[in-house]
């Protein structure tokens, strides 16, 4: 399904989130893991920071639309074709997890919490952003699956079990641009470090 979606033409805007941009403009650069990258915004924008991304998502389109901006701009990214629920990356190998708007059934996302937090060196980060499941009811846009959706604090509980520090965990409003002018979207960020 992912494939032909984006086949059929640019799925995500190019810039990062501001939910990403803004928390990690200035944290010391390493080695970042995007799960479910999509086309690669948010790994590129790694990547021209000066950040090593290694960069995993299921669609090869999706894959290939990142290897081929990235060669563009000259950026070096290790894209991988992988299920993120499945994936298994390298143990204490990144200063950086990073899950934007990877949408999945509570159990798909554990799996993939878990694989990031054991990914994490001491001290590294794991961000989150997604749409919250508040959203459906008074926000705009995003999945209309409430199986899809969560909120800050059951996310802050799985962290806290796998052993994360918990610093952040809020639901945030972004503004939508829409023919009637700016509508409101409800998503979440949770921010935790592995002490």
């Amino acid at each position: 399904m992912w494939d032909a979606r984006y086949a059929a033409s640019q799925v995500w805007d190019l810039e990062p989130s501001q939910f990403v941009a803004q928390p990690l403009q200035k944290v010391r650069r390493g080695h970042a893991l995007d799960l479910g990258c999509g086309e690669g915004r948010h790994a590129i924008w790694l990547a021209s920071k000066g950040w090593r991304v290694t960069a995993v998502d299921q669609s090869m389109v999706a894959i290939s639309r990142l290897q081929g901006r990235a060669a563009v701009l000259g950026l070096e990214v290790e894209a991988l074709v992988a299920d993120a629920t499945s994936y298994s990356p390298s143990p204490h190998a990144y200063d950086l997890a990073l899950l934007a708007y990877l949408q999945l059934p509570v159990e798909g996302l554990k799996l993939v919490l878990g694989a990031a937090a054991r990914a994490l060196r001491v001290g590294g980060r794991l961000l989150l952003v997604a749409h919250d499941q508040s959203n459906i009811d008074q926000g705009v846009g995003g999945p209309q699956d409430p199986d899809l959706l969560t909120n800050p604090h059951v996310v802050a509980g799985m962290l806290t079990d796998l052993g994360l520090e918990v610093t952040r965990a809020e639901v945030v409003r972004r503004h939508v641009d829409s023919t009637v002018g700016f509508r409101v979207a409800l998503d979440h960020v949770v921010d935790a470090i592995r002490p």
